[in-house]
């Protein structure tokens, strides 16, 4: 009967995969030292805008419990599977976007997405992550179609997708589109939302300091982060983003976010907000100093986010072996990605379209629509036929050189041609019916360079040959 009771205990252990935490030792070392790292990074970030004097940094970010989760148990588990390969691991966050995002009226190399990923990327290093923060923002484009195209330009690896274009279609009905075309990506991104104007003021209109901290304020930096992050920031999340707050719930497997970068207008020339805030930018896009908060912003809450999976594989890892860890993981997340409902706003768009586009900045490089021409296209700028060019060459010779100096990625390539050039036919491969769009570039703020006219005024004729 003893040895019966000895075995049994034995085989319950087995299926429970515990541990005494000595074969994860190394790991758990690993993991400190990353908490260590990312905790001084917290600390810098708090520190640099001063957030125990000027405590409305911390309501530039919400995102619902489940959000929260979803993002800690992707980490917990790419952090678990860099280990377990004895290599490193990517973690790629694309922020597509605006002009803002993209960083016009600054250099690119300052843009926020560039100072985000240099801000975290210490901290991912320490766990054998690659952070790779992409730039794929495009200025002058509006939505369509560029939020039904989001996995050419963020790519099929995609760990967070970034949106930004409240200043074209704030509220628009293809917002909910983005999130559809994202959970079609096959790396399950997060999905981010964040507010495109960056508060701003005249260097005549400042705040009288010193400031004293409201009851609001005090409250912020009482509340545990967590808290403040998925409840008391509420009220941010409804004033910037009514429009996801009425489809959100219905895509808890996005994982979404959104992010406000208006509070500290409150602060106006008062501490690290200074006087000077605008200099060298135009009012609608944000400074050099500007773009440092907006990356703040998100790199503060991320590595919160981050901190809470290093505690938390650091805890189960002293009695659970790492399998098992991941197998977890894998479960929690499952749990939140079921089958897409329906969308609440009917569009003629099927999900996970495919996109063909020669603008740049893009991640996947076999979407290009040149690449699909099979004739018509001029093989030389003299010869006739259809032809390539920047569009932006097209509105300033000196737009493009000027944007190269300034470091900048997003270009419009495209095609042109008149009535002379001739046919032009692509073959594109498609693996299912539906429909088929075709977009012309947009002009500069609706007008389009001279002598061009829009592509549905010329009354082309179209032929589909299946």
């Amino acid at each position: 009967k003893m040895l019966i009771f000895a075995t049994t205990i034995f085989f319950l252990l087995s299926l429970l995969h515990i541990t005494d935490g000595l074969e994860n030792e190394e790991f758990i070392a690993k993991m400190r030292k990353a908490l260590k790292i990312t905790n001084e990074t917290i600390d810098s970030i708090y520190s640099e805008w001063k957030v125990a004097e000027y405590p409305l940094f911390l309501k530039s970010c919400f995102m619902h419990k489940s959000s929260w989760e979803i993002m800690k148990f992707k980490l917990m588990g790419r952090i678990v599977a860099a280990y377990e390969s004895k290599g490193r691991k990517p973690f790629v966050v694309s922020f597509l976007g605006s002009s803002v995002t993209a960083g016009h009226d600054n250099l690119f190399n300052l843009s926020t997405p560039i100072v985000a990923g240099d801000m975290m990327r210490s901290s991912f290093h320490a766990l054998d992550l690659d952070l790779d923060s992409r730039n794929v923002a495009l200025g002058n484009n509006p939505c369509m179609p560029y939020d039904v195209c989001v996995k050419i330009f963020a790519g099929l690896d995609a760990d967070i997708v970034h949106w930004e274009q409240n200043y074209f279609c704030d509220g628009s009905p293809l917002m909910e589109q983005f999130i559809r075309q994202s959970m079609y990506i096959p790396s399950r991104p997060i999905v981010v939302f964040s507010e495109a104007n960056t508060g701003h003021w005249p260097e005549d209109q400042c705040k009288v300091g010193p400031h004293k901290l409201t009851a609001t304020e005090q409250e912020l930096l009482q509340t545990d982060i967590y808290k403040v992050t998925t409840d008391l920031n509420k009220d941010e999340f409804k004033r910037a983003w009514s429009f996801v707050g009425s489809v959100d719930k219905k895509y808890h497997g996005a994982g979404i976010q959104t992010f406000q970068h208006l509070k500290h207008t409150d602060y106006a020339c008062l501490g690290p907000y200074i006087k000077t805030w605008m200099k060298g930018a135009a009012s609608w896009h944000p400074s050099v100093i500007g773009h440092r908060l907006r990356a703040a912003h998100h790199a503060y809450f991320w590595l919160i986010v981050l901190r809470d999976a290093i505690t938390e594989l650091t805890k189960l890892a002293a009695h659970r072996v790492l399998d098992a860890i991941a197998k977890d993981v894998d479960k929690h997340l499952n749990h939140y990605y079921p089958r897409l409902p329906a969308p609440v706003h009917s569009f003629p768009f099927l999900d996970d379209m495919q996109c063909f586009t020669d603008y740049e900045p893009r991640s996947i490089r076999n979407s290009s629509l040149k690449n699909q021409i099979v004739q018509g296209l001029a093989k030389k700028e003299s010869d006739p036929g259809w032809h390539v060019v920047i569009y932006e060459n097209l509105v300033s010779k000196s737009l493009v050189q000027k944007s190269l100096k300034m470091g900048y990625h997003d270009f419009k390539h495209l095609v042109y041609g008149n009535s002379e050039s001739g046919p032009l036919s692509f073959f594109v491969s498609l693996p299912r019916p539906g429909p088929v769009f075709i977009c012309q570039t947009p002009g500069i703020w609706g007008s389009l360079p001279k002598g061009f006219k829009s592509l549905w005024e010329t009354s082309p004729d179209m032929h589909f040959t299946f």
